[in-house]
């Protein structure tokens, strides 16, 4: 009996690319979110996070002259929470700028597919990798007290956010606010600590991929994201993977200067008066 090839979740912009490999690679058991639920993004997204934290080894492929996926780096995030053995190809590194967090998260990294699909078929063994274990932010069926004591800020640190932090942090004393680093990787390592993450996505520019490496993670861990999405159109993934959810910084602000507890009883409790806002603020 020939020796069991370990299961690859194929993850990247649903492109061909995926046809290639499935086909070059017939010994592997090939995971393909193209045949997860589709119906609707919530379905999609669990089959698809569901697979990046199982799966013993995610093969992410970002084609040339394609923008580097952005949910990819959700699924890289939560593969990479659990321990799981990363192969990157990022086809656009040398024709774009290289994403140095690409080549610190990856096991094996490379520039061409073809290279991968070689490594793959020549002898690759999973080595015994320990899986991480991971204690939950959010336990289950949890009625005690779930407490936001540090609250980690990623994706655009504007002039006007870097303000409310700075004053929040003067004005809440027992909570620790911290703006993201230069070094992703490092922040990524402090996962566990964090209680909240804010992501901010404001308006005219793209979703940062580095913010969505680190809401990957926290959806591995169970931490409770907050987004701010200051745009017209919202990106389904996205609302899938966070908890809450507003355009305004002023509201984030105004929800981070309540937020004590993220037990569902007591965080609820003033949601109300936060859609409240957000109705406002829309119709102005």
């Amino acid at each position: 009996m020939g020796e069991i090839k370990p299961e690859i979740y194929l993850v990247g912009s649903f492109y061909g690319f995926r046809d290639k490999l499935i086909e070059a690679l017939p010994e592997y058991p090939l995971r393909d979110p193209r045949n997860h639920r589709q119906s609707c993004i919530a379905k999609l997204v669990i089959d698809d996070m569901n697979a990046a934290e199982n799966c013993p080894v995610l093969l992410a492929v970002f084609p040339k002259n394609k923008d580097r996926g952005t949910a990819t780096y959700a699924e890289i995030g939560a593969s990479y929470a659990h321990g799981n053995y990363i192969i990157i190809v990022d086809e656009e590194d040398g024709h774009k700028k290289e994403d140095v967090l690409l080549r610190k998260v990856a096991d094996k990294y490379f520039t061409d597919s073809e290279k991968a699909i070689n490594f793959l078929n020549n002898g690759f063994e999973l080595t015994n990798k320990p899986k991480k274990k991971i204690k939950s932010k959010y336990p289950v069926n949890s009625q005690g007290i779930i407490p936001v004591k540090k609250v980690y800020f990623c994706g655009e640190i504007s002039g006007e956010l870097s303000d409310i932090i700075d004053e929040l942090s003067e004005k809440q004393p027992r909570k620790e606010f911290i703006k993201k680093s230069e070094d992703t990787h490092e922040d990524f390592k402090k996962i566990a600590t964090y209680d909240l993450i804010v992501a901010n996505f404001p308006k005219n520019k793209w979703w940062d991929r580095h913010a969505f490496f680190m809401i990957g993670g926290a959806y591995a861990h169970d931490i409770s994201v907050l987004s701010v999405e200051n745009k017209k159109l919202r990106y389904p993934p996205l609302q899938a993977l966070v908890r809450r959810s507003t355009n305004s910084i002023q509201n984030m602000k105004k929800y981070l200067e309540e937020v004590n507890d993220l037990n569902v009883n007591k965080e609820a409790s003033f949601m109300y008066d936060a859609f409240k806002r957000e109705i406002n603020y829309n119709s102005k």
